[in-house]
């Protein structure tokens, strides 16, 4: 027969199986802005990493290398639900403030949360992280839920600007698509590429040693 000691044993077991079932890890997702108004390459300028555990979603802003998040809208997405909270864990010093007018930022389309740093170039950043938490009754149940494609197919967006130009040449990077064309001139020399003129270079030096070892 099972001892009352038993008995007790295995309910506190089901019951602590039944709690980590229940309890499900945050998801990940990533997206690249790959496209910009400040060069006709197509290349990652800034990524973003975000997180969903329960209904709170965590961004991280992460500039590509030789570039800065900075200004109006350093950071935007497009979050999917009719009532949302922005917060921060650590508000970054150059914060100005939100912007949830869900305007048209330089042709990318619609944004409907916008986070504005201070000043411009000098007050720029690698990275911005923030949290957005769902409170309409349409909840989210992974990421593919946190955000929506605008009529550009951008679901997030980075004001950007070179550093080896001083903020002399400032653009916009997203995962989707522009209106807006024309390169400004501006941003027409000495943007970087993301060593692809490195790459071809070296690929370039090294097929003519090839040949002239052949030759000899």
């Amino acid at each position: 027969m099972m001892t009352l000691f038993k008995k007790a044993l295995l309910v506190t077991m089901f019951a602590a199986l039944a709690l980590a079932l229940n309890v499900r890890p945050a998801a990940a997702a990533q997206i690249l802005l790959t496209h910009s108004n400040i060069n006709g390459t197509t290349q990652t300028y800034a990524t973003v990493d975000y997180t969903l555990s329960g209904q709170t979603a965590t961004f991280i802003f992460t500039a590509a290398s030789g570039y800065l998040l900075m200004d109006s809208s350093a950071a935007a997405l497009n979050i999917n639900s009719t009532s949302f909270t922005e917060s921060f864990l650590t508000p970054p010093g150059s914060f100005k403030s939100w912007d949830t007018s869900n305007s048209n930022i330089d042709g990318f389309g619609n944004f409907n949360l916008a986070l504005n740093l201070n000043g411009g170039f000098g007050d720029g950043t690698s990275s911005l992280s923030f949290m957005v938490t769902n409170t309409s009754s349409t909840l989210w149940s992974t990421t593919a839920d946190v955000l929506f494609t605008n009529t550009t197919g951008g679901s997030a967006l980075s004001h950007i600007a070179p550093i080896a130009l001083g903020g002399v040449c400032t653009g916009f990077a997203s995962n989707g698509t522009t209106s807006t064309t024309t390169i400004p001139t501006e941003c027409t020399t000495s943007v970087p590429d993301g060593g692809m003129t490195m790459s071809l270079l070296g690929l370039g030096l090294g097929a003519l040693g090839f040949g002239v070892r052949r030759k000899k």
